[in-house]
């Protein structure tokens, strides 16, 4: 039997990890729509998480937080930097210290203190974050 972790294409994990990469390319062609973009890939993500089972905290937060993206918009780095600490104390919390966990806590940090360069920090993060997890080894 193959394991969920394992790479293959209906694996929600490179399902997400595409979806991140193309939300990072879309952002930095297009960064005047980032608002659209933004609270579309949190949607979508928790939707994914939902649907696959995934991490419920993480899901609820991520839905919550696109829908308030497009209702306030200009909270986007704010709402985006309180998603990312939600999913790096839950990852903390269920694997420990890991790449990903401290790539989010930088990136949160690097939103909330520097809200003019949301485009090419969330375009960055969504980047390394998409090829992390469509080039991790696989877990047994």
């Amino acid at each position: 039997m193959e394991s969920i972790c394992s790479n293959n294409l209906g694996s929600p994990y490179v399902i997400q990890g595409l979806l991140a990469i193309a939300t990072a390319v879309i952002i930095l062609a297009r960064p005047a729509i980032i608002y659209y973009v933004v609270a579309g890939f949190l949607i979508i993500t928790g939707v994914l998480d939902f649907y696959f089972g995934l991490a419920t905290g993480s899901a609820v937060t991520a839905i919550v937080c696109g829908i308030l993206i497009i209702i306030f918009p200009k909270l986007v780095p704010y709402l985006f930097g309180l998603y990312l600490l939600v999913v790096a104390v839950l990852a903390f919390m269920a694997t420990g210290l890991s790449p990903a966990v401290g790539l989010a806590v930088l990136t949160a940090i690097v939103l909330l203190a520097f809200p003019n360069i949301i485009a090419y920090t969330l375009a960055v993060y969504l980047l390394v974050f998409g090829l992390l997890v469509l080039f991790r080894p696989p877990l047994v």
